[in-house]
C-alpha cells in the first residue's frame, strides 16, 4: 500500500514540474501566426479578429533575437 501511495506522489511531482517546465519553456515564448496569401504568395500575419477556415495553410513561428548568434558560427568546413 505504501509503495502504491509512493509512485502516485512521484507521478503527481512530476507531473506538476513537467508542466511548470513546459510554461517556461513553450508557452512563454514569441509566438507568432502567419497564414498563406496567394496575392504575394508567402506568408502574412494573422491580426487579431480574423476568420480561420478549415482549408487555410497557417504557420506558428517564433521570432528570436539574431544578436544572440554568435559571429563566427559552425560552419561546415569545421566539422570534418
Amino acid at each position: 500500500m505504501l509503495t502504491i501511495i509512493l509512485i502516485i506522489m512521484t507521478f503527481s511531482l512530476g507531473f506538476i514540474a513537467g508542466s511548470y517546465i513546459r510554461e517556461l519553456i513553450f508557452e512563454r515564448q514569441d509566438w507568432h501566426l502567419f497564414k498563406w496569401d496567394k496575392t504575394i504568395l508567402g506568408y502574412r500575419p494573422i491580426k487579431t479578429g480574423s476568420t480561420l477556415f478549415r482549408n487555410d495553410k497557417v504557420i506558428m513561428a517564433l521570432f528570436f533575437d539574431e544578436d544572440a548568434i554568435p559571429e563566427e558560427g559552425i560552419y561546415s568546413n569545421d566539422l570534418k
